[in-house]
């Protein structure tokens, strides 16, 4: 890129704007960041040593940016994009990107009708294990597995964002904010639209309203491909997680398991080798790519067509398994 861009973040107290931070500070001008929270925001201001807005709206009538990072609470999603939209400003929008697909359609179709630059980071795409099959051609996924089980509810308490465990502002819990990751990924490793079978849901963390286990089985739209997607806030500690996942293709067992990935075929000896997994390690790559996709005309990563078609299948699940199974282990 000749020229820096001039980006800011909305909402950046959410807690993965942080993952940003260092790419955006040193590949673009951050000119102004915004969040209702002001110790987050003073946080965020004073790391990225911007100027720091309240309210989302000011910054945007008071700064000349080129992109707009758009994060915060997933209840005022939609209305912070829509501000950018209006604007005309090519923007990335956090997942779940609002409260359910209809408030996600009506953004595709508002950018769309702009002819905008529109981006997800839906960044499990960029790692190297999906990279390896997707590569590889037509992979003929049979079965897959997916597992993401994050530390406790009371983490996003601890961070300053008690409003992710509130279903008023959440939308919901761990099927809503990490299962649509996974629902997006079997996506995009069929080539299919999702569709759900089953959704089951438990909350078992007392004092929260949102479920904080589900389980999701989803099929290809050809009956051809299944996964089972297993998500929760349920491992003991803030700052671990299980992170797990299995791909049956017409060629090779693809298994991924901490910072590990094993190929194995029928034809010879499995083979393993390491790399970061986490899709939290991509973000900074993803940040980068979409500031040259915006420089150079370029498309992104993934669109708000994928994002609305993920939310589909968690609308879907969440009528499925309504109300979550509350779960008394006093």
């Amino acid at each position: 890129m000749s020229v820096r861009l001039r980006t800011a973040i909305l909402g950046v107290g959410h807690w993965h704007a942080k993952f940003v931070f260092e790419t955006l500070r040193r590949h673009s001008h951050v000119v102004a960041v915004s969040e209702p929270d002001p110790a987050l925001l003073a946080t965020a201001a004073g790391a990225l040593d911007c100027r720091a807005y309240a309210d989302p709206v000011d910054l945007l009538d008071r700064e000349q940016v080129d992109a707009v990072f758009v994060y915060g609470r997933h209840c005022d999603m939609a209305a912070l994009a829509d501000e950018v939209i209006g604007r005309a400003i090519p923007f990335v929008l956090e997942k779940p990107g609002g409260m359910n697909a209809d408030q996600v359609a009506g953004l595709r179709d508002r950018a769309r009708a702009a002819g905008l630059f529109a981006a997800v980071p839906f960044t499990h795409r960029l790692t190297p294990w999906v990279r390896e099959i997707v590569n590889a051609g037509p992979p003929g996924v049979r079965h897959a597995q997916f597992r993401l089980l994050s530390g406790p509810a009371s983490r996003y308490r601890a961070h300053g964002v008690p409003w992710a465990v509130n279903r008023a502002e959440a939308g919901g819990g761990c099927t809503i904010n990490l299962s649509v990751l996974f629902v997006d990924l079997f996506r995009h490793l069929t080539g299919q639209r999702a569709r759900l079978d089953s959704a089951r849901m438990l909350t078992l963390t007392p004092g929260i309203d949102v479920e904080d286990y589900s389980t999701l089985v989803v099929s290809s739209a050809d009956g051809a491909s299944v996964a089972t997607i297993e998500t929760g806030y349920t491992f003991p500690t803030g700052s671990g997680s299980d992170l797990s996942a299995s791909v049956r293709t017409a060629e090779a067992y693809h298994l991924v398991s901490g910072d590990f990935r094993t190929v194995t075929r029928a034809t010879g000896e499995p083979d393993s080798a390491a790399m970061a997994t986490h899709h939290r390690n991509y973000y900074g790559q993803f940040a980068h790519d979409t500031l040259r996709a915006i420089g150079s005309g370029g498309p992104p990563l993934a669109s708000l067509d994928d994002l609305h078609e993920a939310m589909v299948v968690v609308d879907a699940a969440y009528g499925a398994a309504q109300p979550p199974a509350i779960v008394d282990r006093r």
